[in-house]
């Protein structure tokens, strides 16, 4: 709950807020995007492979980004989240509960439940625990707007 709270607080305070995913994670980047575009944020998901080499060179101490893996170990996502931490921005990291690489480079981690986190050979493993994630973070975005 504190990591989801201090989470939101960081939102708020963002200038821009960059999203990325691959996958079947995809379309909960889409998802958050779109809520945190409805409370009126400067919301972006890069839902381009090629772009995810190009977006960090725009990214600033006063951005946050989001960055979703199941497992957290996502080859694209982990050098994005390198590039990013250079660059002094806040890294948001959306993954199941274990130990990644992924939460080590991340100001904040918010974890899910998952059966299982190799998505290697089967990328269906149900994302409905991000899902609720995205849900709990919006949710307390729009009380502390309260």
């Amino acid at each position: 709950e504190k990591d989801i709270e201090e989470s939101a607080n960081t939102l708020k305070k963002a200038k821009n807020i960059f999203i990325m995913a691959r996958g079947t994670s995809k379309p909960v980047g889409y998802y958050l995007e779109h809520l945190l575009f409805s409370l009126g944020m400067h919301c972006f998901f890069i839902n381009d492979y090629n772009l995810s080499e190009t977006f960090p060179r725009l990214v600033g101490e006063e951005d946050v980004v989001i960055l979703i893996s199941l497992s957290g170990n996502t080859k694209k996502i982990i050098e994005t989240a390198k590039q990013v931490h250079v660059n002094d921005a806040k890294i948001i990291s959306m993954t199941g509960f274990q130990t990644n690489p992924l939460s080590n480079y991340a100001d904040f981690s918010l974890f899910c439940y998952t059966d299982t986190m190799d998505t290697r050979k089967d990328d269906s493993v149900s994302r409905i625990g991000f899902f609720i994630l995205v849900d709990l973070l919006i949710n307390t975005l729009k009380k502390n707007n309260n």
